[in-house]
């Protein structure tokens, strides 16, 4: 199927899906959402709960060397921002804000002037997924990974899946995005600033996880799925998933090499219900937030840390408001964490992680596994116009 088509196919099964979800449960307690705070459709696959429904293969993650944060971005830009051209990335590894002789712009966007993301080099190639909300207040350009040097100057990222085409809308169902390895938005799943207060109560919504691709993703064709190598709502894999004769990458080929078939990019992974913080041994606040985010919404796995390293998505300055919240960083690695807080945080994501399993039934037609949600659902946007009526 053209992939436009295929996207209206499966929007409208989701939709069926999530009205039996709608009519069971809906957060009374906030009338609207503002989207800049909480984006996207109640029926978003980022704001649809686990289901009593769901069926759980154990994903078997070991405790991982390092903890660190994925970091995105999320700008808004309004009509007085300059039009700058956008380029695409020629180099992961640097330079990415470089024009190589002959490359044509995709188009020209609204910048805001002061947005500015440094070059990066061999040593650290962040991610760097940014969703430029353009001045409509709908349409959100996005692209990985993002580079701007100067102040004003032009903006370098990789146009995403339909885009300079097509773009997803703020008051959508933001699915897709910038996430080479899936294919999934750069916006949806990511923790937002405030999120990690105390006041701020549990995440109301689903996660974004990477782990090491070549020791935990398969490339295998599951059932059901639109092809090998990832699954259901992903819509695609890295390029190099079936390429295992390539040169190694920390001690192993960067092809999946993952023992769980079930485990791919778009798996939504989730703690079971008979698990509790209590039975894990959780000492964090923080780690208990996480685990209770992880039980009820879970996490989509969106691409690969290409070493032995687990990241959780989140926009720019989160880490900081973590660090001012807990007193301990939230990037930890297993031979120098901070102690105690920082080393008892490490512990609690290795503990929540090891108990993490795949959503298998989560398609479709089955958001988070189906039947009764773990919790209220998302209330509606202030604006439900191209939500499903």
């Amino acid at each position: 199927l053209d992939l436009d088509l295929e996207n209206m196919v499966l929007r409208l099964s989701w939709i069926a899906a999530v009205a039996v979800l709608a009519a069971l449960a809906v957060d009374s307690s906030v009338q609207s959402r503002d989207p800049l705070l909480w984006p996207f459709c109640t029926e978003s696959i980022w704001n649809v709960p686990i289901g009593s429904n769901a069926t759980y293969v154990a994903a078997q993650i070991q405790p991982f060397h390092n903890l660190g944060p994925d970091i995105s971005h999320f700008v808004a830009a309004v009509a007085t921002d300059p039009l700058v051209q956008w380029y695409a990335v020629k180099h992961w590894g640097g330079p990415r804000c470089d024009v190589t002789p002959g490359q044509q712009p995709y188009r020209e966007l609204n910048v805001p002037e002061t947005f500015v993301v440094a070059d990066v080099n061999n040593h650290s190639t962040p991610n760097g997924a940014l969703a430029l909300l353009q001045p409509d207040g709908h349409t959100l350009v996005q692209m990985n990974p993002v580079c701007r040097n100067d102040s004003g100057g032009p903006i370098f990222g990789d146009a995403t899946h339909g885009e300079p085409g097509t773009f997803e809308d703020l008051y959508g169902m933001g699915r897709t995005g910038a996430y080479g390895g899936s294919g999934l938005s750069a916006l949806g799943g990511s923790i937002r600033p405030g999120e990690w207060a105390a006041g701020a109560g549990p995440f109301r919504h689903v996660l974004k996880t990477e782990l090491w691709a070549s020791l935990y993703y398969s490339h295998a064709q599951l059932p059901g799925q639109p092809a090998a190598g990832y699954r259901w709502p992903a819509v695609t894999c890295d390029n190099y998933a079936f390429n295992c004769s390539g040169p190694l990458h920390e001690g192993r080929h960067r092809c999946y090499s993952g023992k769980v078939p079930q485990l791919q990019p778009g798996s939504l992974l989730a703690v079971p219900p008979a698990q509790s913080a209590t039975s894990l041994g959780l000492k964090t606040d923080s780690g208990k937030k996480l685990f209770q985010a992880l039980q009820d919404y879970g996490a989509y796995v969106v691409a690969d840390t290409a070493w032995n390293s687990t990241s959780i998505a989140m926009q720019e300055g989160v880490t900081d408001e973590f660090a001012a919240e807990f007193g301990f960083d939230f990037e930890q690695s297993h031979d120098t964490c901070e102690e105690p807080g920082g080393c008892d945080w490490l512990h609690d994501v290795w503990a929540t992680f090891g108990a993490l399993h795949v959503v298998d039934n989560n398609r479709n037609t089955s958001g988070g596994g189906g039947g009764s949600p773990r919790t209220a659902l998302a209330p509606p946007l202030n604006d439900t116009s191209r939500c499903p009526q």
